[in-house]
């Protein structure tokens, strides 16, 4: 690939901010009354609905962009060399 250390680099820092936001997501306050406003119904335990789907795609993107860097990583100058050597001393 020919741009696969870039796109690697790319997927790393979208699945790395996409945990952030999910953890944002989590540990953010719930909605808040207005202090003057009297409740109608007395108070009941509200628990806050967490979607989980940030979290999933960042982790499968950190998955996806580790395995594009490292897989690109080894193609350097000196596997081209190496390469090219072996094909010239094979013809």
């Amino acid at each position: 690939m020919q741009f696969g250390k870039f796109h690697g680099i790319a997927f790393l820092i979208f699945g790395f901010l996409l945990l952030v936001l999910q953890a944002w997501l989590i540990f953010s306050p719930g909605p808040v009354l207005p202090p003057n406003a009297a409740p109608q119904t007395p108070p009941v335990h509200v628990t806050q609905k967490v979607n989980y789907l940030p979290a999933m795609v960042g982790i499968a993107s950190l998955i996806t962009g580790s395995a594009i860097y490292l897989s690109n990583r080894q193609k350097g100058p000196a596997a081209t060399a190496t390469y090219t050597r072996n094909r010239i001393s094979h013809s």
